[in-house]
């Protein structure tokens, strides 16, 4: 069930006061391995259509995207990452106890959510990379444009409810899975 207040209360204000909301909605796969993924498509709330959803005339304010979702079909709300805003996101999914902590005691100070297996963190900051990064060896991703992220509105307990800038984080970070990928070429 969707909670639109629990996205209202949790949301941090500076990402709501963007206009670069869609919804989502679940699609399950069987890859050839036979394994179950589930995929997240963008969904907009102008068109309630899933195509052309990187275009900025499809996407929502928060408030129009929020107030509208429940009897859409959809499963929750997402914002899209673009160059002209300040965010970018980590994406840590079944990573190692030991690079959770890490990231989690790096950036604990910014806003930190759950994703929506309830298994990984989507972590907020604001500062720049050179390209979307994906690393499937380590389970971590670092998006900053042309991204949907899926929002739960779950936020990490002890964590702050605000988007700062982490800049010497990410590189730190980049620098330490770029050195890692060196070393195991």
């Amino acid at each position: 069930m969707i909670k639109a207040e629990q996205y209202k209360q949790n949301i941090p204000m500076e990402l709501r006061q963007y206009k670069q909301w869609l919804w989502f909605k679940k699609i399950r796969r069987v890859d050839l391995k036979g394994k179950e993924k589930i995929l997240k498509l963008p969904v907009s709330p102008i068109t309630f259509k899933s195509d052309d959803w990187n275009n900025k005339e499809q996407w929502a304010d928060f408030e129009t995207a929020v107030n509208n979702i429940d009897g859409s079909g959809s499963d929750g709300l997402s914002f899209v990452l673009i160059m002209d805003d300040p965010f970018l996101c980590i994406d840590l999914d079944n990573v190692s106890r030991d690079m959770r902590e890490r990231f989690f005691r790096d950036f604990q100070d910014t806003y930190i959510k759950t994703s929506q297996s309830g298994k990984g963190l989507h972590i907020f900051a604001k500062g720049g990379i050179d390209k979307n990064f994906n690393n499937q060896v380590e389970k971590l991703e670092m998006y900053q444009n042309n991204r949907c992220i899926a929002m739960t509105g779950n936020s990490v307990d002890g964590t702050s409810n605000n988007i700062i800038d982490k800049q010497s984080e990410i590189d730190k970070s980049m620098s330490v899975l770029h050195l890692k990928r060196a070393l195991e070429s």
